[in-house]
């Protein structure tokens, strides 16, 4: 795997994403924790809660007999606030240790901080182990930095000027494929756009929906644009410029898609908690 598709696995990015900002929505009292299980089971039908220690064990209750959905509505319940991280190397976020390389490792992490005035945490991961089938894992982080919030203005500035530099990084490759083979793009950026897609509360945001949306879009582009490379003819230097182009967008990708998750997880931790 490339060091770009690296940055773009979506994982259990879909599953973590539901579960935040559905989760934070009916936190807030806008949504009934029937649409935060319906919003999981659209990703998945089925899912499976362990712990990877006994002080994440506690904090979800995984005693009872519910260890699906049900532990996963407990969790977020019980959070004093809700972030979904998107570590990559060289942006840690403030993750360190064993959490970092496991967070690093999917690229993604739901943080639950337990409470206002402690920087303890739990972290919670998700992956596909089946088809349509979900595994999530509660673990304790120990201490989390809580880092601000990124402007979700920027973000959107960003994305629009990262769309027209991956398009133009597509077409260069593209222009210059040299296997005879013709490449049906247009299918292949709607299906990349289809996995891609993170869906999120209707409640969310106008701008939020935005930025997800575009994410999706140009995580498509780079996709396609790595499925090309192989094909190309480039010569090494050329090889080396267009990989080194692709990752600075994949890298802008990732950020964006963060500051606009968390921009909806946010927004509902400002409405009252009922």
């Amino acid at each position: 795997m490339s060091e770009t598709t690296e940055h773009l696995v979506p994982g259990g990015l879909p599953a973590l994403a539901a579960l935040a900002t559905w989760g934070a929505v009916w936190r807030a009292g806008r949504c009934a924790p029937d649409d935060v299980v319906d919003a999981l089971v659209d990703v998945a039908p089925a899912h499976r809660v362990v712990a990877a220690d006994p002080d994440a064990a506690a904090v979800i209750d995984l005693t009872a007999a519910e260890v699906g959905t049900g532990a996963l509505l407990r969790a977020i319940r019980q959070a004093a606030r809700i972030r979904l991280l998107l570590p990559s190397p060289g942006d840690t976020l403030g993750l360190t240790g064993a959490a970092l390389g496991d967070a690093l490792d999917q690229g993604q992490i739901l943080v639950l901080w337990r409470s206002e005035d402690s920087d303890e945490a739990i972290g919670i991961s998700a992956r596909t182990v089946a088809t349509g089938s979900m595994s999530w894992t509660v673990r304790s982080l120990g201490s989390v930095i809580r880092l601000p919030d990124r402007d979700l203005g920027e973000a959107e500035f960003l994305m629009r000027e990262t769309i027209r530099d991956a398009t133009a990084v597509l077409a260069r490759l593209g222009g210059v494929e040299s296997a005879g083979t013709p490449v049906d793009l247009r299918t292949r950026l709607a299906a990349h756009t289809l996995a891609e897609t993170v869906d999120v509360p209707p409640q969310s945001g106008d701008r939020a929906i935005r930025v997800v949306g575009q994410t999706a879009q140009i995580a498509a582009i780079l996709r396609v644009a790595v499925e090309l490379r192989p094909r190309t003819g480039l010569s090494a230097t050329g090889q080396d410029r267009a990989d080194a182009a692709l990752d600075d967008l994949a890298r802008s990708v990732r950020a964006a898609r963060m500051t606009a998750l968390n921009a909806v997880v946010a927004e509902s931790d400002r409405s009252p908690r009922v």
